[in-house]
């Protein structure tokens, strides 16, 4: 039990830290769109884009589909599971800068989904594209206040695991 105070404590304090920093309003604005980014929508979005491009796009898009849904449902039990308010629940001086989709905190949804994406589509001609924003949607989700940074780590462990097993389940 000893280890587990130990994390989250460091847990706490780190967030803690990074929301006493000055904060600047172009940065504010930045990561408020990598968030939005990795709403279920924009990966709506994506999707779309990829049924555009033709029968290997296809396939992409069905290797993201089941990541991001397998990581969504595991990380979605395990919220409702473990029931860790978020950081603007438990007073530790820090403001989210934008509205929560829910009320719980571990793990992070939205870093799962977008490390399953990018996991699922590596080695593709896409993955250039979407790791970055992937790593970009899991910062930002710290930065806004909405997790914890072992929210975002531990949904970025379930999301590079959805995304694998997307990539060797044979769904094609």
């Amino acid at each position: 039990m000893q280890l587990f105070d130990t994390m989250i404590a460091w847990d706490e304090s780190a967030l803690q830290r990074l929301h006493a920093l000055p904060r600047r309003r172009t940065v504010d604005r930045v990561m408020l769109l990598f968030t939005r980014l990795g709403d279920a929508s924009s990966w709506l979005v994506l999707g779309a884009l990829m049924l555009v491009l033709g029968p290997q796009s296809r396939r992409y898009l069905r290797r993201v589909t089941v990541g991001v849904a397998a990581a969504t449902a595991v990380s979605s039990v395990l919220k409702r599971v473990l029931n860790r308010p978020r950081p603007r629940e438990l007073g530790h001086g820090v403001q989210p800068l934008h509205s929560d989709p829910d009320a719980f905190s571990f793990p992070s949804g939205h870093t799962a989904a977008a490390i399953a994406a990018a996991t699922a589509l590596t080695g593709t001609p896409l993955s250039r594209g979407v790791w970055p924003l992937a790593i970009s949607v899991a910062a930002s989700r710290v930065y806004l206040g909405a997790h914890y940074p072992l929210d975002v780590l531990v949904g970025a462990t379930i999301g590079a695991a959805a995304g694998f097993a997307a990539r060797v389940v044979p769904i094609d």
